[in-house]
């Protein structure tokens, strides 16, 4: 069965400190349809999320990256 892939870039307005980084990548991979979401190493704001676009969309994922706290939106689709 071949599976649907997409990634989504997101953009947060501000560098997650702390926790907040390893909290933020949890909750994203979490999410039913994700399969992977990391923070640039380099960038520290930039999120990649790997996804099913059968199973979630790129809203939804900003959805949960703004109910967290950050103001945020999408860069690449």
């Amino acid at each position: 069965m071949t599976r649907n892939h997409a990634n989504v870039m997101v953009d947060l307005r501000q560098v997650p400190t702390g926790n907040g980084r390893s909290e933020l990548e949890c909750e994203l991979g979490g999410l039913a349809g994700v399969s992977q979401a990391r923070i640039s190493a380099r960038a520290g704001r930039l999120v990649l999320v790997d996804y099913d676009p059968k199973a979630i969309s790129s809203r939804q994922i900003l959805g949960a990256v703004v109910r967290r706290g950050y103001d945020a939106r999408l860069v690449g689709m």
